[in-house]
């Protein structure tokens, strides 16, 4: 799979995502992580990156190291130099285990997975998206990578379209439609025409209403079921009791690609219910 706007165009079934990787005992946003989830063959890995004082860009969450890392400190202001020193802590830190591993540079983890597995990534500080995009352009990644953008209004996407009009990243984009009223939805969705689209929700009734349009236009429909993220009745924990009232709702309702912290249960429940 080299080329991520084909998969997403010719996508027929359910596209998994892993949050962070597939990360537990590896840790997040890792090389291991990484290369766990397509060990699993699945299609997309969601990664968070930052840049450090040097304007590198390495894969990282947090603003400060201190969760997932041995060092401390705002990795704006670290070197790379100084990144070398700093190791991973297992899983998502809570463990304070101390791993092996470095934390990793964007452009080491583009250049080791090329062609293996789609990237989505999520630029944590909205300053650097310009860089980010110029970067991934200028290295020629744009096939197997998308910067998914949050729009909050009507404004916002004719400025977005305007502005990456000669973009050759995949279009994706963010409604939360707590902040869009629905009208509104649907007019960014006319207006950016994205080939995916996060939908994030407080209420069923909007969502499938903005789902149905987004599937009408032929955009893909990307929902998270993360903890703290997703609504009570969507999140992973409740899916994992009660994955027909949840997982099953949202693909019944027009959603192709479910991010995750639970990739594998996930994985396994739709081969059972949907592909033997």
């Amino acid at each position: 799979m080299q080329n991520y706007k084909n998969f997403i165009f010719s996508l027929d079934q359910l596209a998994i995502v892993c949050h962070r990787g597939l990360w537990g005992t590896t840790p997040e946003n890792s090389f291991s992580s990484i290369q766990k989830a397509i060990n699993q063959d699945l299609p997309i890995v969601e990664i968070d990156v930052r840049q450090n004082l040097n304007g590198e860009f390495y894969l990282i969450h947090d603003e400060y190291l201190d969760r997932t890392t041995n060092l401390f400190g705002n990795i704006s202001n670290l070197s790379s130099e100084d990144l070398k020193k700093c190791k991973l802590k297992e899983g998502d830190g809570s463990s304070m285990k101390i791993t092996d591993e470095q934390i990793p540079s964007l452009r080491n983890v583009l250049d080791k997975f090329s062609g293996k597995i789609l990237f989505d990534i999520d630029n944590k500080n909205i300053k650097e998206r310009d860089e980010l995009v110029k970067f991934i352009h200028d290295n020629h990644y744009y096939d197997y990578v998308d910067i998914k953008k949050p729009l909050k209004n009507i404004d916002e996407a004719e400025n977005f379209i305007e502005k990456e009009k000669h973009s050759k990243l995949i279009n994706m984009i963010i409604l939360n439609l707590e902040q869009n009223k629905i009208n509104d939805s649907l007019e960014i969705l006319q207006i950016t025409k994205p080939d995916i689209v996060e939908i994030n929700f407080k209420d069923l009734h909007s969502f499938i209403e903005v789902s149905n349009f987004a599937k009408k236009m032929g955009v893909h429909v990307w929902v998270n079921t993360l903890d703290g993220v997703a609504i009570d009745g969507f999140n992973d924990t409740f899916a994992l009791l009660n994955p027909d009232k949840s997982w099953r709702i949202l693909i019944e309702n027009g959603t192709s690609i479910i991010q995750t912290d639970k990739p594998l249960v996930l994985l396994d429940w739709y081969n059972n219910q949907y592909i033997s």
